[in-house]
């Protein structure tokens, strides 16, 4: 990497959020050192008090790379405080006209990734976030997924807000992600105040109200899967808060997004789906409100959402196929009447 002077403006700011990942953080700040850029970067990392020697490591290569590296350490955890990630300790000290996530249990890859999503966004004013293709590995399990985005047939670019509303028929990973720093610099007090368990959801819809997502089908990126992450662990109430904040944030979409009722209708079924599937999953029963599952007695009210949707919408399509593989799996009785029903919707 080439040593940047300190009294350069950086062009891009690297922000990334780190508790208790000293198993990890070493391959997160190489991820950002072998990037090779004709541009200046800064590396803002904000580690929220941890106890398991992350400090230590990012300071030896504070004391490396001083005009890059840019630490925030805490004393006290922030995050039990209600006070969270890059929103809050690292975009509002950034001096960059581009940022760029990857939190610290995550690693690039390419070292081209940075050079390829300026030089993007740069050619394309009308852009206002580039993703990339990535790589997974699940550390429990030590197991790969390569080029996870390739033939998905997701809706990765372009205007992709609504389907990023409804979710699953787009998807964005933090630590691909470039974008514009005044296009959400405007909505940092909201997401405090919504304290949602997915701020970076919250930026990609924000962005793509503004304009196109672009998307670079190469992988640049390892996202790393961990036994507590909320998304990917067995905690049921880690994964129903998940949900909470979901619903929270389609609310907030409605009303400051100009949402379509129609889509947010969708998302909201969708969700619903999402809950069923979660209830079933948990032991414990008692974590989740009566509006947030449909019962009567043991047979789940899926037929409900069979007759709604459209069969012409792309997102129907996607529900639709959402149900199926749920009534399989709760091995409901009238499973090949939907399979029939979803047969003949795909035709």
């Amino acid at each position: 990497m080439k040593e940047w002077y300190k009294d350069e403006t950086p062009l891009v700011s690297i922000t990334c959020i780190t508790y208790n990942h000293a198993n990890y953080i070493h391959n997160a700040i190489e991820g950002f050192l072998i990037q090779k850029t004709n541009f200046p970067i800064e590396v803002l990392i904000h580690d929220d008090a941890s106890t398991d020697g992350t400090e230590e490591i990012i300071r030896e290569y504070e004391a490396k790379y001083p005009e890059i590296i840019k630490p925030l350490y805490e004393t006290e955890n922030q995050y039990v405080k209600g006070r969270k990630g890059s929103r809050t300790f690292n975009i509002p000290r950034s001096r960059s006209k581009y940022i760029a996530l990857c939190e610290g249990d995550d690693y690039w890859t390419d070292p081209l990734k940075l050079q390829k999503q300026v030089d993007l966004l740069e050619a394309n004013p009308d852009y206002g976030m580039v993703h990339t293709d990535l790589d997974e590995y699940n550390v429990t399990k030590k197991t790969w997924r390569k080029s996870i985005w390739k033939d998905t047939g997701y809706f990765q670019s372009g205007y992709i807000f609504n389907s990023l509303l409804i979710g699953r028929t787009s998807m964005i990973y933090a630590c691909t992600t470039m974008f514009r720093k005044n296009l959400i610099t405007g909505y940092l007090d909201d997401l405090s105040n919504l304290n949602l368990a997915m701020g970076d959801t919250f930026f990609w819809l924000a962005i793509a109200t503004q304009g196109k997502v672009g998307y670079i089908p190469e992988s640049t990126a390892v996202r790393q899967l961990l036994p507590n992450s909320a998304t990917q662990g067995i905690d049921c109430k880690k994964k129903k808060a998940f949900l909470d904040s979901w619903g929270k944030l389609l609310d907030y979409a409605l009303e400051k997004f100009s949402v379509d009722p129609d889509i947010y209708k969708l998302a909201k079924e969708s969700l619903s789906l999402k809950y069923l599937e979660l209830y079933h999953n948990c032991d414990s029963k008692d974590i989740f409100e009566s509006k947030e599952i449909a019962f009567e007695g043991q047979n789940l009210i899926i037929e409900k959402f069979l007759y709604k949707l459209k069969s012409d919408n792309r997102y129907s399509n996607y529900l639709l196929r959402r149900i199926l593989t749920l009534a399989r799996a709760l091995k409901i009785d009238y499973y090949s009447k939907i399979h029939r029903y979803i047969a003949s919707r795909m035709q």
